[in-house]
């Protein structure tokens, strides 16, 4: 059995290192897909009844809040060091580039250290995801 709760937050990123228009600062309306696989009842007397669907939507939501509504960048990114001291610029920096595939990974050990085995799927539009299944991607 598998249950799977979206989520939706708005963000924006660069990729510098890119040969195209995604070097430049951009935005998209983000979309997260959380599949928890292999669901056991959390209450037996509740047969068929995996986790709540709306405390794991209610969950994802919250750590989605870490990303709304901030600038995603590289720790590496040139851009740092100008937009750190800025008034207003609300930065999120990660260790690797802020593509979908590695915002997958970000949000993916978060939620498989939370729920066990899942796929973490970041859609950054309708036509462009990556997915991240945990822990088979997990080092170690």
């Amino acid at each position: 059995m598998n249950l799977t709760v979206s989520a939706n937050f708005s963000a924006a990123h660069r990729l510098p290192a890119y040969k195209g228009k995604c070097k430049n600062i951009h935005g998209h309306t983000w979309k997260v897909n959380l599949t928890i696989h292999d669901v056991v009842a959390e209450d037996a007397t509740l047969k068929g009844f995996g986790h709540d669907f709306a405390k794991v939507k209610a969950e994802l939501n919250v750590k989605l809040m870490d990303f709304d509504h901030k600038l995603i960048l590289s720790d590496e990114d040139p851009l740092v060091a100008k937009l750190t001291d800025m008034d207003g610029i609300n930065l999120i920096l990660l260790p690797k580039v802020p593509t979908a595939e590695n915002l997958a990974e970000t949000i993916g050990l978060w939620a498989g250290e939370k729920y066990g085995k899942i796929t973490v799927t970041v859609w950054e539009s309708e036509h462009a995801s990556a997915s991240f299944l945990w822990p088979e991607n997990r080092d170690g």
